[in-house]
């Protein structure tokens, strides 16, 4: 499943972009609610996750008025940023190898999606808005299941937390703040967030199906 080029940005490529990028969302979840070590997707393969969420992203604008299944693009390409973030910190826990090369992964991952990002939050305060919101709801979720690589990334996500202001609300200060230093990630608590990414896909995903009869829960 090779992500399609920006430049092939149809509403039916961009449909079965969304399609893919919840494909993967779900394959991710499985992988990582397996009571064994499960590496489905090779960490090799986070450019072609990130340029995925980049075609997502760089499409929404124009895109997300065709139809409700585009409108719920946003929410699925944040929710598979969560989830390979918290896949490639796990595959870090499986060998020494990959330990060493996963939060390169990472960083590397955010450098790709980041400008996709500030180009969306470009478009308008309204649209700024409502991607602030799904940003926000990713920090509180690296947070949830103790991301370890989540201080090291406020530098890079400064510029999406500052658009339209001129300098990151006190309200944002204080949650990006708390989310610094925090330890690796554990099973508890991380069992109990995926329980509630399946949910929260799961609703979008049944009430997209309800609004579109062609869409394939």
């Amino acid at each position: 499943m090779l992500p399609p080029s920006v430049t092939q940005s149809t509403p039916s490529a961009f449909a079965d972009a969304v399609t893919n990028v919840r494909l993967l969302s779900w394959l991710l979840l499985g992988a990582l609610q397996a009571n064994q070590p499960c590496l489905p997707i090779p960490i090799s393969c986070s450019q072609y996750m990130a340029d995925y969420i980049h075609f997502v992203l760089a499409g929404f604008a124009d895109q997300s008025k065709e139809s409700v299944v585009h409108m719920s693009a946003l929410f699925h390409a944040f929710h598979l940023c969560q989830l390979w973030t918290v896949y490639c910190e796990r595959a870090a826990l499986t060998s020494d190898e990959l330990q060493l090369s996963s939060l390169a992964t990472i960083l590397d991952f955010w450098a790709r999606v980041t400008p996709a990002i500030l180009q969306l939050l470009s478009h308008s305060k309204v649209l700024a808005d409502m991607v602030n919101l799904h940003f926000l709801n990713t920090m509180q979720a690296l947070r949830q299941c103790s991301s370890a690589v989540l201080g090291q990334l406020g530098a890079m996500w400064q510029p999406i937390l500052t658009a339209y202001h001129a300098q990151i609300p006190n309200k944002l200060r204080v949650k990006l703040d708390s989310c610094e230093n925090q330890p690796s990630l554990n099973s508890e608590p991380l069992q109990q967030w995926l329980k509630g990414v399946r949910y929260k896909i799961s609703q979008i995903e049944l009430q997209t199906s309800v609004a579109s009869p062609f869409y394939n829960v």
